[in-house]
């Protein structure tokens, strides 16, 4: 076994991840655990690859999201529910990367228009997979 760094990027779409997260407490009444599923990741690939657990590391990992502006989050009585979700991407090592939501009627209903976050995922994710040459990339998306 050879004894080296086994840099892993991680890439996460925060819609998918946002709605994996209220679907599972929905049904089973627990939310999504970062610090473990990023332990998770690192043990899959070290038993799948038959590498040490401690070289596989988490080199970088980042999160993508659409967030309302700070006075429609207030109104809508989210700022706290976000900024705490936050503090658990900053202790975490999460480089977070935002685009402003907007909202439009349609139909005489308010639809949240997220624009570009997809694109600009895929983008930074190949981006980031040529400059930092990960050994392994992790998307986590719908």
């Amino acid at each position: 076994m050879e004894d080296r760094q086994i840099s892993i990027g991680v890439f996460i779409d925060g819609g998918y991840y946002a709605k994996v997260d209220e679907e599972l407490k929905k049904a089973l009444g627990m939310q999504v655990d970062l610090n473990s599923l990023l332990f998770f990741i690192r043990e899959q690939i070290s038993t799948k690859y038959v590498l040490a657990f401690p070289d596989c590391q988490i080199t970088e990992c980042h999160y993508f999201r659409g967030r309302y502006r700070v006075n429609d989050a207030q109104n809508k009585h989210i700022l706290y529910v976000e900024r705490k979700f936050e503090d658990t991407l900053i202790e975490n090592d999460v480089v977070f990367h935002y685009k402003h939501l907007r909202e439009v009627q349609k139909n005489g209903q308010a639809v949240v228009i997220e624009k570009g976050i997809d694109v600009w995922y895929a983008l930074e994710t190949y981006e980031l997979a040529l400059i930092r040459k990960f050994d392994f990339v992790i998307l986590i998306t719908g």
